[in-house]
C-alpha cells in the first residue's frame, strides 16, 4: 500500500508541471509500439525527428527526394509520382489515403512528418548542408558524436563519428560511418555505408528490426530498399550498390562483403520482389485490393532450410482495421539478415501467429508464438487506446500481459496510464506504470513543457519508481537530441530528475541553429547503488 501511495499521489501532487509525448506518439501510431525507439539505428532516429520538426514537403519532392527521405517504399514512391501526374498536387492526409499503397490508417500515421502545402516551385532536394554535434559526460567519463550531412538535386553525401562512455580516449573515434550517394537519370549509385530493405524482411533487411505488432500496421514492412547510412550501431554495411529504374522494373545490386539484391516489380495493385544476400534468396509480394492489404514471402538459405510468413490487413467498418500474420522460422534458418515479425531475438526456431485490430486511436493485439524445438510458447496480448475527454484533455491507457511455459517470471503484466493536457504553448503529463512479475514494480512520472512544440521549450521531468525485482522492472522513454534516444529500464528505490531546454535560432533566410541541453540526476535510497548525474550537449546547424 505505501508503494501504491508513494507512486500514486506523487504526480497529482505536482499536476502543474508537464507534458504530452507528441513524439512518442507518432512512433506509436507509425510502428505500433513507442517502445521500438530503441531498436531504430541512429539514421533512422534522426531522419523521423528531422522530419518531425521539419515536415517533407510532399508536393515539392521529386523522385530522388522521395527515395532518399527514406518514409516510402519504391512501390510508394511510384503511386505518389503517377498519383501527382494524373490528379495533381496532393493536398490532406485524406488524398494521400487515396494514393495507392498508402489508405487511411498509414496516411494517418505518416501525417505528422509530412507537409501537405502546395508546391513552392522549388525542389526539396536543393542545396542544403546538416551538421550536428553532440557531447556527454557522466562523473567519470565522457563522449562525443559529429554527423554532417550535404545534399544537392543529384548528389548527398553523409560522415558520422563518435565515442562511448566505455571508451578511454576521446580520440580517435571508436566507430565511423560514411556514404556518398548520386543520381543519374534512372539510376542512382551508393558508396560507404547503406541500409538495405526488401520484402518483408526474411533475406535481406539491415537495422531497424523489432519484434511484436501492437496496430495493424505493424503486421507487414514496407521496405524503403537502399537507403545511405551513417548508423555507428553496426546496423549498417559498407560497400556499394545501385538502384536501377526501368519501367515498372527496380533493379538493386550491392555488394557488401559479398553480391546481393533485388529486383521488384511495380504494378497497380502491388508488387513482386526477389532477394539474395548471403547464401539466403526470397520471393515476395504485396497487393492491395479494395482497401485489403496481402503479403508474403518465402526464403530459402541454400542447403538449410525454407522460411515464410504471410498475412492480411482488411478494413472492418468505417474506421477499423483488423489484420494477421503467420510465420514458421524452422531452427535450421539462421536469419541473419532478417528483420521480419518476430517474437523472440532472433528469426528462427520460432512458429506463431499475431492477431491485430486498430480503429482510431483504439489499438489490440494477439500474439501466439511457440519454439518446437525447445518446447517453449509464449502468448502476449496488448491492448490501448486515447480517451479524448476535452479538447486539452486525453487520458491514454495502455495494458500489457504475457506468459510463457519457461524460465524465470512466467507471467508478467503492464498497466500505463498517462494523464495529458496539451495546449499550443503548455502541456502537463502525468504517468503511472505499474507492472507486475515477481512482485510489482511502480514508476510515476510529472513532466511539463512550457513554449511552442516545434520552437523554443523546456521540458522538466520528475520522476519516482520503486521496483524490488529485475524482473518488475519499468522503460520509460526520455527526450534528448536529435539523433540520440533514452529508454531507460528503473530498478531500485529511487528518483530521477530531468531538465531539457532546446532553442532554434535564424541564421538568415535558409541557415537555422538549434541547441539542446540535458541535465538529470538519479539518485537511489535502500539500495546500494551510486547516484548517476549526467550532462549531454548538442548543436545542430541547417543550411
Amino acid at each position: 500500500m505505501l508503494r501504491f501511495l508513494f507512486c500514486f499521489l506523487f504526480p497529482l501532487i505536482l499536476v502543474p508541471m508537464l507534458a504530452a509525448q507528441d513524439f512518442e506518439s507518432a512512433i506509436y501510431r507509425l510502428y505500433g509500439d513507442a517502445s521500438v525507439v530503441s531498436s531504430l539505428d541512429e539514421t533512422d532516429l534522426w531522419r523521423l525527428q528531422h522530419y518531425y520538426s521539419s515536415p517533407l514537403r510532399l508536393n515539392d519532392c521529386n523522385k530522388s527526394a522521395l527515395v532518399r527521405c527514406g518514409l516510402f517504399s519504391p512501390y510508394q514512391v511510384a503511386s505518389i509520382l503517377d498519383y501527382r501526374e494524373r490528379m495533381g498536387e496532393i493536398l490532406s492526409v485524406a488524398e494521400l489515403a487515396l494514393v495507392d499503397g498508402f489508405g487511411e490508417y498509414l496516411a494517418e500515421a505518416l501525417a505528422p512528418f509530412l507537409s501537405f502545402e502546395k508546391s513552392t516551385g522549388k525542389p526539396a532536394a536543393g542545396t542544403s548542408v546538416n551538421a550536428t554535434g553532440q557531447f556527454r559526460a557522466k562523473k567519470d567519463a565522457a563522449a562525443w558524436l559529429g554527423r554532417v550531412k550535404a545534399e544537392t538535386s543529384w548528389a548527398d553525401a553523409a560522415l558520422a563519428a563518435r565515442t562511448v562512455y566505455a571508451d578511454k580516449d576521446l580520440w580517435p573515434p571508436s566507430a565511423r560511418a560514411f556514404y556518398v550517394g548520386a543520381d543519374y537519370g534512372r539510376v542512382r549509385v551508393v558508396a560507404g555505408d547503406f541500409a538495405f530493405r526488401f520484402g518483408q524482411g526474411l533475406a535481406a533487411w539491415s537495422g531497424m528490426s523489432f519484434s511484436g505488432a501492437a496496430t495493424p500496421l505493424a503486421l507487414y514492412k514496407r521496405g524503403s530498399g537502399i537507403v545511405g547510412s551513417t548508423s555507428l550501431a553496426g546496423s549498417s554495411v559498407r560497400g556499394a550498390a545501385a538502384i536501377i529504374s526501368w519501367k515498372r522494373l527496380i533493379l538493386s545490386p550491392f555488394w557488401a562483403k559479398g553480391p546481393g539484391g533485388n529486383l521488384s516489380w511495380l504494378l497497380p495493385v502491388g508488387q513482386f520482389g526477389i532477394s539474395y544476400y548471403d547464401s539466403v534468396a526470397s520471393a515476395d509480394c504485396r497487393f492491395c485490393f479494395s482497401g485489403i492489404d496481402i503479403f508474403a514471402e518465402a526464403a530459402v538459405e541454400m542447403k538449410k532450410a525454407l522460411a515464410g510468413l504471410c498475412g492480411a490487413v482488411f478494413p472492418i467498418g468505417e474506421r477499423g482495421r483488423l489484420g494477421f500474420q503467420g510465420r514458421y522460422y524452422p531452427a535450421g534458418f539462421s536469419g541473419k539478415h532478417s528483420g521480419a515479425l518476430r517474437t523472440w531475438s532472433k528469426t528462427s526456431d520460432e512458429s506463431g501467429i499475431t492477431l491485430s485490430y486498430g480503429c482510431g486511436d483504439l489499438a489490440a493485439s494477439a500474439d501466439f508464438a511457440c519454439r518446437l524445438s525447445q518446447k517453449r510458447k509464449q502468448l502476449k496480448i496488448i491492448v490501448s487506446d486515447i480517451f479524448k475527454i476535452s479538447p486539452v484533455w486525453a487520458l491514454k491507457l495502455k495494458a500489457q500481459y504475457r506468459t510463457r511455459d519457461y524460465g524465470n517470471g512466467r507471467t508478467r503484466s503492464e498497466l500505463r496510464s498517462d494523464l495529458c493536457y496539451t495546449r499550443p504553448s503548455y502541456a502537463v503529463n502525468l504517468r503511472l506504470d505499474a507492472v507486475h512479475c515477481d512482485k510489482t514494480g511502480l514508476l510515476s512520472y510529472a513532466e511539463s513543457g512550457i513554449g511552442p512544440e516545434k520552437g523554443n521549450r523546456l521540458w522538466l521531468r520528475v520522476t519516482l519508481f520503486w521496483v524490488d525485482k529485475w524482473n518488475d522492472r519499468v522503460y520509460s522513454y526520455e527526450r534528448d537530441a536529435p539523433g540520440s534516444f533514452l529508454v531507460p529500464s528503473y530498478y531500485g528505490r529511487g528518483f530521477a530528475a530531468s531538465a531539457y531546454y532546446k532553442a532554434k535560432f535564424s541564421l538568415g533566410r535558409r541557415g537555422g541553429l538549434s541547441c539542446y541541453a540535458r541535465v538529470s540526476f538519479t539518485g537511489y535510497w535502500k539500495n546500494k547503488k551510486p547516484s548517476v548525474p549526467e550532462l549531454r550537449l548538442s548543436v545542430a546547424y541547417s543550411y
